[in-house]
């Protein structure tokens, strides 16, 4: 028996901006989002360029961590290069949040403040820890919760793939099973969206969940791109069909 994903999802400009500079992934093994910055035709070239690479890794199927961080790494130096050569685009650069299935278990590798989450027994967990200034404040207990989500410079992020920082992403491994859920998002949902609002989309089904989390972004004013996917953990005695590679967004 090995696990696999099956998963929908949903790349929305939202309510304020006119373009969309996140990029997903959805696979039988591998999930992803990527949210680009840099403006309009650079936030969108960097996060189609992970995406990019995160899809070359799902079809050959091999999808240890060394793998998705290396896609990372091929990003950096594909980001350094456009940038070089059209200094209009200098600034670009991505967040990324990768799920792959690792045996019984599944492997994130994270750089930025896009998020995923895990459904399991009726409670949802932050797998992931966002690379921002607040969070260093937060983790420091210099603010609270309360202030964190309306401080000036929440948006400022500490990590991201782009030509110039140097990066070290998150690897980190969590046994999952069957009927588990995995939710990966931009920070157009958690920026604006509420726990427990997700934890109630989530106990629909799939469509329906993905549905109701960009509606809740929208009815909470969606001012960025919001990008959803929502995956269920189930068993399954045949081969993953690397093949079945969807891209969503910019």
């Amino acid at each position: 028996m090995s696990l696999r994903f099956l998963a929908v999802g949903s790349s929305d400009p939202g309510v304020v901006r006119s373009h969309n500079e996140d990029s997903g992934l959805i696979s039988p093994r591998l999930l992803a989002v990527a949210d680009g910055m840099g403006g309009h035709a650079a936030g969108e070239i960097a996060s189609t360029t992970i995406i990019r690479e995160l899809a070359a890794v799902a079809v050959k199927g091999n999808l240890g961590d060394n793998n998705l961080v290396r896609a990372i790494e091929r990003t950096k130096v594909a980001l350094a290069d456009l940038s070089r050569s059209d200094q209009t685009r200098a600034g670009l650069g991505t967040t990324v949040s990768a799920v792959s299935v690792n045996g019984n278990n599944i492997l994130v590798v994270h750089v930025g403040d896009s998020r995923v989450y895990r459904y399991h027994n009726g409670a949802l967990l932050l797998l992931t820890r966002d690379h921002t200034y607040v969070q260093t404040l937060l983790d420091g207990g210099e603010i609270s919760e309360a202030e964190a989500k309306i401080h000036p410079k929440r948006s400022l992020l500490t990590q991201a793939v782009d030509a110039q920082s140097n990066i070290s992403p998150d690897v980190i491994e969590v046994e999952v099973e069957p009927g588990d859920r995995i939710l990966v998002c931009s920070d157009g949902l958690s920026g604006v969206v509420e726990p427990d609002v997700m934890l109630r989309a989530l106990l629909k089904d799939r469509d329906s969940a993905v549905s109701d989390l960009v509606a809740a972004a929208q009815a909470a004013g969606a001012p960025d791109n919001v990008t959803v996917i929502v995956a269920d953990v189930v068993a399954t005695t045949q081969a993953a069909d690397a093949r079945g590679v969807t891209v969503i967004g910019a």
